[in-house]
């Protein structure tokens, strides 16, 4: 896993889509994955991923170079996600500059694991998107994302289960 940071040209930040929503979305481009360079190109709180899809096919128009054919992308594969159904998560892959780089672009649910691979920086913003504290350490702040993530869990099981 990289540390991903947000210096990719299109970083959007934390979007909140849904305010009620307790799940989130994250886009992410893997740049020539041997070298494993991330860009998170922006976090969406929102109960399903289709705008965070939307986000990442929006994306690929940064890499595209107009001055070349096809604008230098071949060997592409799901760009305009017309594979990804409604309520799937998007991934999408081509090489960029005839060759000179291979990059992947995915949403992805955020789950516990993912926040380590978050600089604080990253963390605080998404803290602040909904109203928590960022003060601590990024183990606290880690831990405060999950906390509520999780409360979030809760309600949707405990609700599932009373419609039975």
């Amino acid at each position: 896993m990289c540390e991903k940071t947000s210096k990719a040209q299109n970083y959007h930040g934390v979007d909140d889509i849904e305010p009620t929503s307790r799940r989130l979305w994250e886009v992410q481009s893997l740049v020539n994955a041997k070298k494993m360079k991330c860009e998170l190109e922006g976090l969406f709180w929102d109960n399903s991923p289709d705008k965070a899809n939307r986000h990442a096919i929006e994306t690929w128009g940064a890499w595209c170079d107009p001055m070349m054919p096809g604008g230098g992308v071949d060997n592409a594969d799901n760009l305009r996600g017309e594979k990804t159904r409604p309520g799937e998560c998007y991934k999408g892959f081509a090489c960029i500059g005839v060759g000179q780089a291979s990059v992947s672009t995915s949403v992805n649910r955020v789950t516990a694991g993912t926040l380590h691979s978050y600089t604080p920086m990253i963390l605080k913003q998404i803290l602040r998107s909904r109203k928590l504290a960022t003060t601590g350490g990024k183990d606290e702040l880690i831990q405060r994302i999950n906390l509520y993530m999780q409360a979030g869990a809760g309600l949707h099981s405990r609700s599932r289960s009373r419609s039975r």
